[in-house]
């Protein structure tokens, strides 16, 4: 869930603050008593803590300190972090709401802290039994003389793109495969008022697209390439931005197949083993030997792979075999053909 982040306008009593600051002296007076006030100035020191945070029942008072970087984008990067760190300690507690206090007017620093929140909330729980635990924060205010609302929209719609574009590389590709990406990215495109062309796989065979067509050849869907327009009226820039993306789609709708995929117990490179009569003997490594048994075993009603690629590979290359002579093998030894029509292949690995 996406909170929403409002400007707030008062600090009310009762309510989760988190207060922004160099300078613990800056933070309005009745929220911390001295007590606490030095707690946080010994600890702080003694064991670099930046955030405290203080239990007041119905609330939460939070005091984070700017960590010291010379490089604004180091320091705006730890305030986003510190956000992360806040997000987890309220969803903890089943909070719903906090209002950032910009004490000292350090506008990118408290907006960078909102947006560590924010992000930090983000979950993808559409696949997990009754939708997993979800946050609870709900509501995000900015107390700050110096952020103004379109600011605060800014980071609104920002922060609302990387859910929509985290959901669409969490999702898995039997949902996501390039037909329903496109239909997603058209849906988007009527929402945010965005000119769409979804080029199909005759259109970029027709601009001779051959890296895209290369890759398609790996899957059994249609390739799309997608271009975005957006043209705001009275536009400044005489010259457009472009954004190049790629990989929300694996190799455009393919799958990524790794050793033991199939449960296999070896895999061999180099050797037409599919072809090899039943009854050979292979020799692996110094000490093993095999006799295959089998070549090909049916496909199980459809299996994961099959139904994801439309093809399994098990009934023409799935080779079976018996352990004539036990040993240990290794990474890269050496398969000999011992006998049988297949002994031309031998010495692979």
């Amino acid at each position: 869930m996406h909170p929403d982040i409002y400007k707030a306008d008062r600090l009310p009593a009762r309510q989760n603050i988190v207060f922004l600051v160099n300078d613990l002296k800056k933070i309005p007076g009745g929220y911390l008593s001295d007590d606490e006030m030095k707690f946080i100035q010994d600890k702080k020191k003694a064991l670099k803590k930046e955030m405290f945070c203080f239990n007041r029942l119905s609330h939460r008072i939070f005091v984070q300190f700017i960590k010291e970087e010379k490089d604004e984008f180091i320091r705006l990067e730890n305030c986003r972090k510190a956000g992360d760190e806040i997000v987890s300690v309220l969803n903890s507690q089943k909070l719903t709401e906090i209002i950032i206090d910009d004490v000292e007017g350090l506008v990118p620093e408290a907006l960078a802290l909102a947006e560590g929140i924010v992000l930090g909330n983000y979950q993808f729980l559409k696949y997990k039994k009754k939708n997993g635990k979800q946050n609870t924060l709900a509501k995000i205010g900015v107390f700050s003389k110096k952020i103004g609302t379109g600011q605060i929209e800014d980071l609104s719609i920002i922060t609302a793109a990387v859910y929509r574009c985290r959901t669409f590389i969490n999702e898995p590709h039997s949902h996501l495969n390039t037909p329903v990406f496109a239909k997603e990215l058209e849906e988007l495109a009527a929402q945010s008022g965005l000119k769409i062309e979804v080029m199909n796989k005759k259109k970029i065979e027709t601009l001779k697209m051959g890296g895209i067509l290369a890759v398609n050849k790996a899957s059994n869907e249609p390739p799309v390439f997608i271009v975005m327009e957006w043209n705001p009226a009275g536009a400044v820039n005489k010259k457009p931005y472009v954004f190049v993306g790629k990989g929300i789609v694996y190799d455009s709708g393919g799958m990524n197949l790794k050793p033991g995929d199939f449960a296999e117990n070896l895999t061999t490179q180099g050797i037409d083993i599919p072809h090899l009569p039943v009854g050979t003997r292979l020799r692996l490594g110094p000490e093993v030997e095999l006799e295959v048994t089998q070549i090909g075993k049916a496909c199980h009603h459809g299996c994961a792979i099959k139904q994801a690629v439309g093809d399994c590979v098990m009934p023409r290359e799935g080779i079976f075999a018996r352990v004539l002579r036990g040993g240990i093998i290794h990474h890269n030894d050496i398969i000999e053909v011992l006998d049988g029509p297949g002994r031309d292949s031998d010495l692979q690995r």
